[in-house]
């Protein structure tokens, strides 16, 4: 009798993410968001990750290491998804939220 695991890996190869060179922001955020989604890591891209504990005076809001986790997959493959030229853009960009962010702010509605 043949034993079934769960793999819990992604579904994606490198070949398979959209790569954003500079131009076209529109057709790859499009892409990018459907594999995104392909993934279940849309809504930690948008809303960032569900904190467990909300934050009290100063203090950081807390999460679940599974929500770390996803929300660093999600980074890790926006940075995969860009030309090495646009980089720079996000770099230092410490969740997908804020990478996201920042390339809508400078590539949505571009001509670029």
């Amino acid at each position: 009798m043949a034993s079934s695991s769960t793999s819990h890996a992604p579904l994606y190869t490198h070949s398979t993410i959209p790569i954003f060179s500079g131009e076209l922001y529109e057709f790859w955020s499009d892409k990018m968001e459907t594999f995104l989604r392909s993934q279940d890591l849309w809504d930690i891209v948008i809303n960032g990750p569900v904190a467990i504990e909300k934050s009290v005076e100063g203090e950081p809001a807390k999460f679940t290491k599974e929500e770390l986790k996803k929300d660093a997959l999600a980074l890790h493959l926006i940075q995969q998804g860009i030309a090495p030229a646009i980089y720079p853009r996000i770099m230092g960009s410490k969740t997908a939220v804020v990478a996201w962010g920042r390339l809508a702010n400078e590539y949505k509605g571009s001509k670029r």
